[in-house]
């Protein structure tokens, strides 16, 4: 009963640090359209105040 459980509660550890992995390499790889913004096409909400 207990390797079982250990072996539920490692795949479920194990799914968890791949899916922060996948989220961190996302989030710090912007898309190819987010890297060519001009001023002129970057929302109101992402210049902030400065503009």
């Amino acid at each position: 009963m207990i390797k079982p459980a250990v072996r539920i509660i490692a795949a479920v550890v194990a799914i968890g640090v791949v899916c922060c992995a996948a989220a961190l390499i996302a989030a710090m790889h912007p898309s190819e359209e987010a890297k060519n913004a001009t001023p002129e096409r970057v929302p109101e909400e992402v210049r902030g105040a400065r503009a």
